[in-house]
């Protein structure tokens, strides 16, 4: 009688196990997909917001924050010091050319310059969600007239947004505008 109890204690004790393997093999591929698109919403309302003001940007100013090599720009990048090219140009915190979003200066629309499109405390917010120690990138054309956002993936992959796109595409590499 005790060797029964034993075995079936023993089979319960494997059901739950297997319970609960199932509810995992479930749950972690959902879990997974939800994280991605979580991550890819965040993704796609930053580059919607970065997008609206660097039109913007544009209506003032003529062209769009100039950054021909590419630079990282955010969190990470801007914490101790506002140093990234678009975040200067975004917050109007240009003070010398070769800044245009500077005061004294005079914008296309008759603006006065060091116009704050964006508050540097909301670009501090700014960071790559696939991989917080890592910012967005951001990059123009030399004259301007085009830019690309983009963030880098974990497997190496890059997600970016043009100013000719409105949809974030996800591919080797960031085209060069």
């Amino acid at each position: 009688m005790e060797e029964k109890n034993r075995n079936s204690r023993r089979l319960q004790i494997l059901i739950i196990v297997l319970v609960v393997v199932a509810l995992a093999a479930i749950s972690v591929p959902f879990y997974t997909r939800k994280v991605h698109t979580l991550r890819m919403n965040r993704v796609t309302s930053d580059f919607s917001y970065l997008a609206r003001h660097l039109e913007e940007f544009k209506t003032d100013w003529g062209s769009y924050p100039v950054v021909p090599n590419g630079e990282y720009f955010g969190k990470n990048t801007d914490d101790v010091e506002i140093t990234a090219t678009l975040t200067i140009e975004l917050s109007g915190s240009g003070t010398d050319l070769p800044y245009l979003n500077i005061p004294g200066g005079t914008s296309l629309t008759d603006r006065d310059g060091g116009i704050e499109y964006i508050e540097p405390g909301r670009i501090l917010m700014l960071y790559n969600p696939f991989n917080s120690s890592q910012d967005y990138y951001y990059r123009t054309d030399e004259s301007g007239s085009k830019w690309v956002l983009s963030l880098f993936l974990p497997d190496g992959k890059v997600l970016y947004r043009s100013n000719q796109m409105t949809t974030i595409t996800e591919e080797d590499f960031a085209p060069i505008p």
